[in-house]
């Protein structure tokens, strides 16, 4: 499964267990939305940790990385290419 079916699977996952199975596309503002909370937003941190070795201690936090499908996927990107600040 690639990255992005995987991080849709999850937000899916988060959405449900709290009684939200309204569809949504991978664009779609889901934090600043309100779709998903600070806890979510931490549960999906730690998902990212674990799921594809991001080490956020190491790496600068920016909350709008985790607003949609799409921020998360374009996250990963740029983490395996290198090209995300340093945590200072």
């Amino acid at each position: 499964m690639n990255e992005r079916r995987q991080l849709r699977a999850f937000v899916t996952e988060l959405l449900q267990s709290k009684g939200d199975t309204s569809p949504f596309e991978d664009s779609e503002s889901l934090a600043a939305g309100g779709r998903l909370d600070s806890i979510e937003v931490i549960r999906l941190v730690a998902f990212m940790e674990e799921s594809f070795g991001v080490d956020f201690a190491r790496v600068e936090f920016d909350r709008a990385d985790f607003d949609s499908i799409v921020s998360m996927s374009d996250f990963l990107s740029r983490f395996r290419k290198g090209g995300l600040p340093m945590a200072g």
